[in-house]
């Protein structure tokens, strides 16, 4: 989410909701990504971009990645609580 200097004009940049509807995620799964950090956007205005190949990338990470971009939540012994 660092501030760059982009032309949203060039066609690889996308709008969160285009982003969504190119991949197998939701708006609201892309915006998450994107407030966490783990999915790379600048933003204009109101509206979040994101770069075609950065999408692509994540994707493709999470499909590698299988079951195992899943982590479970644990129990810790002494408080009961969950991480």
């Amino acid at each position: 989410m660092a501030e760059q200097a982009v032309d949203i004009a060039d066609l690889e940049w996308l709008t969160a909701r285009e982003a969504a509807q190119e991949s197998p995620y939701t708006y609201n799964s892309i915006r998450q990504f994107i407030n966490r950090g783990t999915l790379p956007a600048v933003r204009r205005g109101y509206q979040w971009y994101v770069h075609r190949d950065d999408l692509n990338e994540y994707v493709e990470r999470m499909r590698e990645a299988g079951s195992q971009k899943f982590t479970p939540k644990t129990k810790r012994a002494d408080t009961g609580a969950t991480d």
